[in-house]
């Protein structure tokens, strides 16, 4: 997600790292970044309940927040009115807009056009109407910010035989219905796939494995993402098992257990003729590891990559010390890598948000 930009809200991000789920209002003790009052708005459920959210900014590669609670009234043993979290998730997100599901309701939330810290207009919040059943996931559903306030969610639904799928598109403002293009074929052309041919998850991969002093390896199908770096360009970052002796693969060795490559590809995407995924390049976990700036980190795999919407070379991942499941006392730092100059150019503590 990507916050407006302005001259008055030039010492601000132009993108940030959005997690995927709200958080309550934070306290003065809390660890969270602040959330910022030019970005709070309300608005009420299907059922009636009255809430708000608000988003609290951190340069990346540091997370940003978008923070949800309702108003409960108070009572007579209270005084003071009394806030409770309310569960949001953040479906998709593109340019100032978002698209959340607050209970079970779906919301476009955007951001105030001036920044956070000097807003030109106020936030805005508005149900995403109507959404008759459908169920719109993260893994299913787009959103597209494009000129003006024109704005569109895109929801895919694949048959059973993969070769095609249903279109769903709604339009904000000005369309109250979805537009549906049944059975749109899905086709490969030349040498596209939806990715390189030797980034194909192993079955081995699907979960953790652990040891009695730890675990063995993460979970490495939750290192691999692909994100749009134009508007007819995607950039493909996959981490990867790696055996000490250069072999690619998972290796059951000690020596190599944790050992792995960063690798990345470019699609530029054409309607005419073949699309090729590119290498651009691949980074070695030694080479990362022997960094002066990487001392103190664990030797562990990273996770979670995230490309910089200002730089496609520039990728953001998650490294923690525990990988084991509901590990809540893991600490967890967020990395930004120069993959092209294979750098790390900055290391950031962050609270353990993963189980």
């Amino acid at each position: 997600m990507g916050p407006s930009e302005s001259p008055a809200a030039s010492a601000e991000p132009r993108w940030v790292i959005l997690t995927s789920f709200g958080c309550p209002v934070n306290n003065d003790d809390d660890d969270y970044v602040v959330a910022h009052t030019n970005t709070e708005v309300g608005s009420c459920t299907s059922l009636g309940r009255h809430f708000r959210v608000s988003l609290g900014i951190a340069p990346p590669p540091a997370l940003s927040f978008i923070y949800c609670d309702t108003l409960v009234s108070a009572t007579p043993d209270t005084i003071e009115e009394r806030r409770e979290h309310l569960d949001l998730e953040v479906i998709a997100a593109h340019g100032d807009s978002v698209l959340l599901t607050v209970a079970c309701d779906y919301f476009l939330y955007k951001a105030s056009s001036g920044g956070v810290t000097a807003a030109a207009s106020p936030s805005s919040l508005m149900p995403l109407l109507p959404t008759r059943g459908r169920l719109l996931m993260q893994h299913d559903t787009g959103l597209l910010r494009r000129d003006g306030d024109d704005l569109l969610v895109v929801h895919i639904e694949v048959s059973s035989r993969r070769d095609a799928a249903d279109l769903c598109v709604i339009r904000r403002p000005g369309n109250n219905g979805w537009e549906i293009k049944r059975a749109v074929p899905i086709i490969i052309l030349g040498e596209c796939r939806c990715r390189p041919a030797d980034l194909t998850v192993d079955e081995d991969d699907e979960e953790d494995g652990y040891s009695s002093d730890g675990p063995i390896k993460p979970n490495f199908k939750c290192s691999r993402n692909m994100c749009a770096v134009s508007a007819s360009t995607v950039r493909l970052v996959s981490v990867d098992p790696r055996c000490w002796c250069r072999g690619h693969g998972t290796s059951f060795c000690r020596r190599s257990r944790h050992a792995f490559t960063v690798t990345t590809w470019t699609l530029t995407l054409r309607t005419k003729g073949p699309m090729v995924w590119v290498k651009q390049g691949v980074l070695d976990s030694d080479e990362l590891w022997a960094l002066p700036e990487y001392n103190g980190l664990p030797r562990v795999p990273l996770q979670y990559p995230f490309v910089s919407s200002d730089d496609p070379d520039v990728v953001c991942f998650m490294v923690r010390d525990d990988y084991r499941r509901y590990s809540y006392d893991a600490k967890t730092w967020m990395v930004e890598v120069d993959t092209r100059s294979k750098t790390l150019r900055s290391v950031v503590p962050c609270i353990s948000i993963l189980p």
